[in-house]
């Protein structure tokens, strides 16, 4: 089984650390082989191969954050020829019966190699460029490109992973293989990285106050992600709870704008830019909190839903949630009642929820375990590379009952 791994060019290595996950999970019962760029080392295992690409991310970011459409784009090709080439020697040393792909730069390079390799393929599909070109009023050739890798890769696969429902439902609107078909399998967490841990000790680890309310947020900094959401209603939070901390970890391009957005209504005291951090240290930081956030804008994410990596990882260390009643976080919070889903991009009802976690002692020590074992029954790493290695199963016995 060959896994081709993302190359993130972006300011979280959430994908790779997705990606890495789920193939040093596989491997305990398969022989793996992932391909890409790590930002984090992966645990050595019997079963798993890793293959680096040359493609230096840190030297780059500033071609996507200064936006430089022309050398981004130059970029991006050699992060496909370097996957190809190195994909394509892997399958070589290693064999290779599946290539399974996060959808993105990775897939088209995923589809050269299948096709040479005439080896099945799944794509995994986090979001779809085409979607987020509308959502996010991208320039005319920049909305074309996300419609081409689409209709480059999509028609390929031999079986599609979504990780919502709304992505299944706008993948089905392309014309896809013709035995090909959609998955609907969420996202997930290493549950033995993220748990409960003491509060005063994780708070000691990272210079907390433990006198603070912390609301923690753990990702990226861009739009859709409604951090400006979060920094109006801290306002409110502050008249309530006058020791409450807003604790925002992750880095990205808004950083400076939301810093300026914090000083220009005052409350710049109360909110601590920590930076991204190594992976290692996420769970310390979200155990350091009596709240964890998510406020996602509704405009991005109300068409295909969203399955995010933090709602795990808070889930995970047995946290209380407050976060945007959006598909895939509203419902699954709403449902398993691991928290509270609020109207999205309303400050207000972002920060009355907040404060009656922070007042509500006894919800929010009922809400915490409860989020903890719903996060290792259903959405650890191990239940989520179940269902994905009997995907690739289906499509590589399909295929060769189709040989015969």
């Amino acid at each position: 089984m060959l896994s081709s791994a993302v190359y993130d060019h972006g300011f979280s290595d959430c994908a790779s650390i997705h990606v890495g996950s789920l193939a040093s999970e596989l491997a305990n019962t398969n022989s793996v082989c992932a391909v890409g760029q790590f930002e984090n080392p992966l645990p050595p295992k019997k079963g798993l191969k890793i293959v680096k690409i040359r493609a230096p991310l840190s030297r780059w970011r500033s071609l996507y954050s200064e936006s430089k459409p022309i050398l981004a784009a130059v970029h991006r090709a050699f992060v496909i020829l370097s996957l190809l080439h190195a994909s394509f020697s892997a399958s070589i040393r290693f064999g290779c019966d599946v290539v399974y792909a996060r959808h993105g730069v990775p897939s088209l390079a995923a589809v050269v190699l299948a096709r040479l390799k005439r080896t099945p393929l799944v794509l995994e599909i986090n979001g779809l460029y085409s979607v987020e070109a509308r959502s996010s009023q991208w320039p005319a050739f920049a909305r074309h490109f996300a419609k081409l890798i689409e209709v480059f890769t999509l028609p390929f696969a031999d079986s599609v992973v979504a990780v919502t429902d709304g992505l299944a439902r706008e993948i089905s609107k392309y014309h896809l293989h013709p035995n090909a078909k959609i998955f609907v399998i969420p996202n997930g967490v290493d549950t033995d990285v993220f748990r409960p841990k003491d509060t005063l000790q994780s708070r000691r680890r990272c210079a907390i106050d433990p006198r603070s309310k912390v609301i923690c947020f753990i990702g990226n900094f861009i739009a859709w992600q409604g951090l400006q959401t979060l920094i109006k209603c801290s306002v409110t939070v502050l008249a309530a709870v006058p020791n409450a901390l807003f604790l925002l970890v992750g880095d990205g391009p808004l950083r400076a704008s939301f810093e300026r957005s914090a000083s220009s209504l005052g409350v710049v005291d109360a909110f601590r830019f920590v930076g991204k951090v190594p992976h290692a240290e996420v769970p310390d930081y979200i155990n350091s909190a009596d709240v964890c956030v998510a406020p996602f804008v509704s405009a991005r994410n109300r068409l295909i839903g969203l399955s995010p990596l933090k709602l795990y990882e808070y889930m995970a260390c047995g946290k209380p949630i407050v976060a945007s009643d959006v598909p895939g976080v509203g419902d699954l919070l709403t449902s398993h009642r691991c928290g509270l889903a609020v109207k999205p991009d309303d400050p207000l009802a972002l920060a009355q929820n907040i404060i009656h976690l922070l007042n509500d002692e006894p919800l929010a020590l009922e809400i915490g375990p409860r989020a903890m074992r719903v996060a290792v029954e259903s959405f650890s790493w191990r239940a989520i590379s179940n269902r994905i290695e009997s995907v690739c199963n289906t499509v590589v016995l399909g295929r060769a009952s189709h040989a015969d």
